[in-house]
């Protein structure tokens, strides 16, 4: 039984095989190439900053000035972002209802929050933009035109702002710091 014709090995026949075979590997190499590496958005990524704020003694501005037991929740939060830390430096997420939209966040700093609660309601106004990434990460936001205000009561413990960068778009260094 015979699985080629007799006439199979004329080179015109060798000549077609190894056309097919060129065009398998052809196709083969153009697969490969095409693929991607898995859509997974690496830890390293740089994705939508936090504002960082860090706090500064009002009689030494160069000095930074720990806060005594800070509790900080965000407007309509009954869970805190910070609760009884004593910190320096903060990292707050700011929230968007759209790219362009002129949007207020407003944050109760609570301070010495265990013992003599002193609250002081900042609000924080931005513009936030969006910024494709990549295919596997998406979009991520900055925020722009940043200003900030400490809202008057009669024992404000934030005693002044500051704003360094009027845009957030890393983490890499404070965008604000608040005197207290």
């Amino acid at each position: 039984m015979r699985i080629f014709p007799s006439n199979f090995n004329s080179n015109s026949n060798k000549q077609l095989l190894k056309a097919f075979l060129a065009l398998i590997i052809l196709g083969c190499i153009i697969v490969l190439y095409n693929c991607e590496r898995d859509d997974i958005c690496s830890s390293a990524t740089p994705t939508t900053p936090h504002l960082i704020i860090r706090f500064l003694d009002i009689d030494n501005q160069d000095a930074s000035k720990t806060v005594n037991d800070l509790t900080i929740f965000g407007e309509g939060s009954e869970i805190p972002i910070y609760n009884l830390a004593d910190i320096d430096s903060i990292a707050l997420p700011l929230n968007f209802e759209g790219e362009g939209i002129s949007t207020t966040t407003t944050f109760q700093f609570i301070e010495d929050s265990a013992n003599n609660p002193n609250i002081d309601e900042i609000e924080i106004t931005y513009i936030p933009e969006f910024v494709y990434v990549s295919r596997a990460c998406g979009y991520k936001s900055i925020f722009n035109e940043l200003q900030i205000r400490i809202v008057s009561d009669t024992e404000n413990w934030v005693l002044l702002s500051e704003i360094i960068y009027t845009t957030v778009d890393n983490e890499t260094e404070a965008h604000v710091y608040l005197f207290h």
